[in-house]
């Protein structure tokens, strides 16, 4: 009887990255083709771009609604190129816990996230390594889960709850606080339940929501 032996190989990092790069790259693509054939110009895409980052994205925001199937599409493309960005010049080793914070990333930017609500909080994350002297690839896995509490930035740059200029500073300025105070906060919260919780930043990212807008409400 034959039987024939498969030699698993074990993949280069930055074949890894190549592998993942196919997603983004193929709904920038998908992205343009939609555009295209759905007789939109190119300052169609750009608007829909616009709703997207001008959208408050309360609660669960479909940006197909928003901007469109095409201006979607790039939005992902866009988020998921920016962290494959971070990836390669952190040089992160690419394991389980890199492909879960990658596609959950990229999966909400369906709706919630997009390229300027998520950008405060990797810059409070930075902040926060340059702050401790630790190095920033260590905490980047926390900051792209922490990126849960985009749409507050939205929420409150977009909501015409205050003047357009204000709004928005304000609305980077809790970002970059949310980005900063995550990674500390969730290595504190794990006392709450024992360790038992397999998605910590979850869990965090909700105590954190929840503050903010019961604080937004009083005020």
């Amino acid at each position: 009887m034959y039987i024939h032996k498969y030699q698993e190989k074990e993949l280069h990092k930055e074949q890894k990255l190549k592998i993942l790069f196919i997603f983004p790259l193929t709904f920038m693509i998908l992205g343009i083709l939609f555009s295209y054939f759905d007789g939109e110009t190119n300052l169609t895409l750009s608007s829909g771009l616009k709703n997207i980052l001008s959208s408050p994205s309360i609660l669960i925001t479909d940006f197909l609604s928003v901007g469109g199937i095409g201006s979607t599409f790039v939005n992902v493309a866009l988020i998921s190129f920016y962290n494959l960005y971070l990836l390669k010049k952190y040089k992160l080793r690419i394991n389980g816990l890199i492909l879960a914070a990658f596609m959950t990333v990229m999966g909400f930017s369906f709706f919630g996230k997009n390229i300027f609500n998520i950008i405060p909080i990797y810059m409070g994350g930075y902040l926060y390594s340059y702050h401790k002297k630790i190095d920033f690839k260590d905490i980047i896995v926390s900051i792209m889960f922490a990126t849960a509490l985009a749409p507050v930035i939205s929420e409150i740059s977009f909501s015409n709850m205050l003047p357009s200029k204000i709004a928005i500073l304000l609305g980077i300025g809790v970002g970059i606080f949310i980005g900063f105070i995550i990674t500390p906060l969730a290595s504190h919260m794990v006392k709450f339940y024992d360790g038992y919780n397999i998605y910590n930043l979850g869990f965090t990212a909700g105590i954190l929501g929840t503050i903010i807008s019961l604080k937004s409400i009083f005020l």
